[in-house]
């Protein structure tokens, strides 16, 4: 009976025909000094990122603010 259950259960997983082969070469295990590193490159990348979104956000706000809708005056 044992060795029926384990036949059914078999079936179920599918089977790997062919073996995929590796192209490219196994990774080196990175350093901590080179995990340091990438994270801050990213972060800064982000920061930047961010700092460049912002910079847009005021450029858009201060040409919407300074040029009067038509028809408006802004004196009276």
């Amino acid at each position: 009976m044992n060795q029926s259950m384990e036949s059914k259960t078999e079936n179920l997983v599918p089977k790997m025909k062919t073996i995929p082969i590796r192209t490219k070469p196994m990774k080196r295990k990175a350093s901590i000094k080179n995990k340091i590193r990438m994270f801050k490159m990213q972060s800064d990348k982000k920061i930047r990122r961010l700092e460049d979104k912002k910079k847009q956000l005021f450029e858009a706000a201060k040409s919407t603010s300074t040029s009067k809708p038509p028809g408006s005056d802004w004196t009276s």
